[in-house]
């Protein structure tokens, strides 16, 4: 790969903060919980929980039909990273997917996610937000980490700087017993711990 790596992050950091919470809403249908998290006016996402854990979640990006007053399936040509362009500040969070975002928001945080991690609208979203430092926050599995390396990776040809924390590392630092099980992500961690300051954790990882 024919680019610089960014130095690494090894001053503190402060976190760009939110001024605007993005739009979500939640709707339940018998078993199904339908969750919308709303990139703009135009465009949202869908997010489908089974409640009784019968199947995994799935995703599906909408936008706004004008003609038809009717939401889509599919994605505009300015579709934008979930949590976009509601902040002060340059250095981000990226967690992966629009619910983790969301919790990170909900602390004050800017934080974003994409849609799609193909090579084009992890470009167009990082040149859309134009951070100077990202923060990748890796959940507990695999996939998490094949998604969040393709970030970096597109970041560092931006010469956009990286800081990878991975969820079990945060465990260690905020010395938590109970075992980081498969899949354990930012929100779940936010959710039984709600003290979590996450500028502070960041910079307790830097040290």
């Amino acid at each position: 790969k024919e680019y610089v790596v960014p130095k690494l992050i090894t001053e503190p950091v402060k976190l760009a903060t939110v001024i605007k919470q993005p739009k979500v809403e939640v709707v339940t249908k018998g078993n199904l919980q339908y969750t919308y998290y709303y990139h703009s006016n135009f465009q949202r996402l869908e997010r489908i929980d089974y409640l009784d854990k019968s199947s995994k979640k799935k995703c599906f990006p909408q936008h706004y039909n004008k003609d038809t007053y009717s939401w889509c399936y599919g994605i505009s040509d300015s579709f934008k990273p979930f949590g976009s362009q509601r902040f002060k500040g340059s250095v981000h969070i990226v967690p992966e997917g629009a619910k983790n975002a969301y919790k990170v928001i909900q602390q004050g945080y800017s934080a974003f996610s994409f849609q799609q991690y193909n090579d084009v609208e992890i470009t167009k979203g990082l040149e859309l937000i134009k951070p100077s430092a990202i923060i990748l926050l890796l959940d507990n599995d695999l996939v998490s980490l094949a998604k969040q390396n393709k970030i970096r990776d597109i970041a560092w040809t931006l010469n956009i700087s990286t800081l990878t924390i991975d969820i079990i590392d945060i465990y260690d630092i905020l010395n938590i017993k109970e075992k980081c099980l498969k899949g354990i992500d930012i929100y779940d961690l936010l959710m039984y711990k709600t003290d979590v300051d996450l500028e502070n954790l960041v910079n307790e990882y830097i040290k």
